[in-house]
């Protein structure tokens, strides 16, 4: 039986961060699985009964090729840092734009219309034929997985092609196993949650929009809303910004919660606008959740919404950019969402935690996992020596003028 290394160095609580920690709870049951971390990161600090290897400053591990490694598909090019050897590669891809090619500084006007075209014909020409080049080596090899149609769609935008094998996104099924009669329905005003990493990039122009939305709905129908944001990041001082200019509703910034401080905050709010992870952790409480969409650029007016429960192919979040129309084929605007939410905010509930469930329980996932670890055929001494993991040639610019 194959040897099993989880590495995702980070030092904040985000989706990528609990499904990679999901996951190696899941395999220790059955695989020898070590945790390789930076000092303080989140997942070591966060996960018990397992073994845990924490990386010094310079320092590189070497694993056999009785190891398979898995990490998220955007750290692929970067392992050199950490490790040599000829192990194993499971690459990851949880979040639509993992693999796609970013030129810093230039923001999201690359991914739209004539620049995104532009772009990728000339600064990042030479980006995207080596991701092509590593993606097309990592699915040959049983190496490349993806978590939801959402990102595929987005894969395909840039490629021309998809990835073909799946390992969705999941929470614990005892996180789903919340007792229904914790809810109170008979508030006189409604709490509603944004529960995510605050990342300015490409969450945060859906959160604001979700306020405005928010608070346009609450002027008109003089209803009493509070809105709980949880969650941290760079992003977090922009939101509090924009939170200030909104009227109409009562906001509330928690900053990071985990554990059983946040199943509190949850339990207490009525309907959530989330995306990824994050959506699943709310719904899994029985509690309504609009599954909402990424997009790096201010949110347009027509953008509409669905119900958790109505999403396909695993989604747990779409590229709004990627939309010719913006709405993504949602079709229920802000006023909607509420009046559907009055009439049947149980069943809703009910229906996003059988949502989750049924596609994003551990159950879903283990099988699928341990498949991946047994059909993996890559060798990351390989992947060095065919040149696939040379790093954007901005790099050595940044070296030359250190």
């Amino acid at each position: 039986m194959r040897k099993v290394v989880i590495f995702y160095p980070s030092k904040i609580t985000g989706g990528a961060e609990f499904l990679l920690k999901t996951a190696a709870e899941l395999l220790k049951k059955t695989h020898d699985v070590t945790i390789i971390d930076i000092s303080k990161g989140w997942l070591s600090e966060n996960i018990a009964g397992t073994k845990i290897k924490i990386l010094e400053e310079n320092m590189k591990v070497e694993l056999g090729d009785e190891v398979v490694l898995v990490t998220t598909a955007n750290l692929i090019r970067y392992l050199d840092s950490y490790f040599i050897g000829q192990f194993k590669i499971i690459a990851w891809i949880v979040h639509p734009f993992n693999l796609i090619p970013v030129f810093p500084k230039i923001g999201s006007i690359q991914f739209s219309g004539f620049f995104k075209t532009t772009i990728k014909r000339t600064i990042l020409k030479s980006e995207y034929k080596k991701i092509d080049i590593l993606s097309k080596y990592l699915q040959e090899k049983k190496s490349l997985y993806i978590m939801d149609d959402a990102c595929n769609d987005v894969f395909f935008n840039f490629f021309q092609r998809r990835v073909i094998d799946y390992l969705p996104a999941v929470i614990s099924d005892e996180k789903i196993q919340v007792d229904r009669e914790e809810i109170n329905w008979n508030k006189s005003y409604t709490e509603c949650i944004w529960l995510g990493r605050l990342d300015n990039k490409f969450k945060n122009p859906i959160l604001h929009h979700v306020l405005l939305d928010i608070s346009t709905y609450a002027r008109k129908s003089n209803a009493m809303l509070v809105f709980h944001i949880v969650g941290d990041g760079p992003g977090l001082n922009a939101a509090i910004k924009f939170s200030n200019n909104i009227n109409n509703i009562k906001i509330h910034f928690h900053k990071e919660k985990t554990g059983s401080d946040l199943s509190e905050i949850i339990k207490r709010c009525d309907i959530g606008f989330s995306m990824g992870m994050s959506a699943l952790e709310v719904a899994a409480h029985a509690i309504p959740v609009i599954l909402l969409d990424a997009s790096y650029a201010k949110v347009p007016v027509n953008y509409r919404y669905q119900w958790l429960s109505e999403a396909k192919g695993f989604s747990l979040g779409r590229s709004i950019d990627n939309s010719s129309d913006k709405t993504l084929g949602n079709e229920k605007s802000i006023d909607d969402v509420f009046i559907e939410f009055n009439a049947n905010k149980m069943i809703i509930g009910e229906e996003c935690r059988a949502h989750v469930r049924k596609h994003h329980s551990t159950n879903a996932l283990h099988a699928r996992l341990i498949a991946a670890l047994e059909n993996t055929t890559s060798n990351f001494q390989e992947v060095e020596n065919l040149g696939l993991i040379k790093k954007p040639y901005w790099h050595r610019i940044k070296k030359i003028f250190k």
